[in-house]
């Protein structure tokens, strides 16, 4: 799973750069707004959290719980650029927000899936004792 979170971290700066460095990838856009820069930092702490788990083990349960908690955030962060723009696809900051809550949202699903798989398995074993 630190993989797959650096992983997905990456994709959402990457939507977070290119909303701010060239826009018409995604869209038409009035102006550049370093607000096009929150996917970036979203995936930042995503990518973080993956990190730390690969150099200290031991902090792999709150970090994994923080980047879900960070995904969260940007599913709900990403319904913002598409309020703004009325919910226009051809506009930039719609289609980041769209790129924002999927990529998000597709974390949060693999986390909670992880996260009960684990406390299945953890079930199943016999007490230490």
């Amino acid at each position: 799973m630190p993989f797959l979170t650096i992983l997905l971290g990456g994709l959402l700066v990457n939507v977070g750069l290119i909303g701010y460095l060239n826009p018409t990838i995604f869209g038409t856009f009035d102006k550049i707004s370093p607000t096009a820069l929150i996917p970036a930092f979203i995936g930042g702490a995503i990518a973080l959290c993956g990190l730390a788990t690969l150099i200290k083990p031991a902090v792999r349960k709150q970090a994994m719980h923080f980047a879900a908690l960070v995904g969260v955030i940007g599913v709900l962060g990403g319904f913002m650029p598409l309020g703004r723009s009325d919910f226009d696809f051809q506009k930039a900051s719609a289609m980041a927000g769209v790129f924002t809550i999927g990529l998000s949202l597709a974390f949060v699903m693999l986390c909670v899936g992880n996260f009960l798989g684990v406390r299945q398995v953890r079930r199943q074993q016999p007490p230490i004792t």
